[in-house]
């Protein structure tokens, strides 16, 4: 089973189609940095509860992602803490990052990390004709 990681603001473009079960139904497990869930994902209010029914697991991060997060946020200022996690957790698990945010895609393909949007989700979905 494929593992990704997401960032919040993915999770927030579904919501704004009304769709967001659509990533689920590739069979993926969708994971997410615990406290993301808790401090970002504000709006709307039940959309972190949501997630995590629909399958979205909540993780946690270790030291070395920890430590990889802080240099990315030095050596990338206008990356915020938060992507910063996701970007370290995708990166140090060698799994596809999920994410809309322009800035975190650039830096995750800078490193390495494998990137996918709201596109790449509906063009897999368009694939497994679902």
């Amino acid at each position: 089973m494929e593992y990704v990681c997401s960032d919040t603001n993915i999770w927030i473009d579904f919501v704004r189609i009304d769709m967001l079960e659509l990533p689920f139904k590739l069979g993926c497990k969708f994971i997410m940095y615990r406290e993301l869930i808790s401090s970002e994902i504000l709006y709307p209010p039940d959309m972190g509860d949501r997630l995590k029914n629909l399958g979205l697991i909540p993780t946690e991060i270790d030291g070395y992602e920890f430590m990889l997060a802080m240099e990315i946020v030095n050596s990338h200022r206008r990356l915020s803490k938060h992507d910063a996690v996701a970007f370290a957790i995708a990166k140090n698990r060698g799994i596809t990052l999920l994410t809309g945010d322009s800035r975190l895609r650039k830096v995750a393909r800078l490193h390495g990390v494998h990137v996918m949007g709201a596109l790449g989700i509906i063009d897999k979905l368009k694939d497994m004709n679902l």
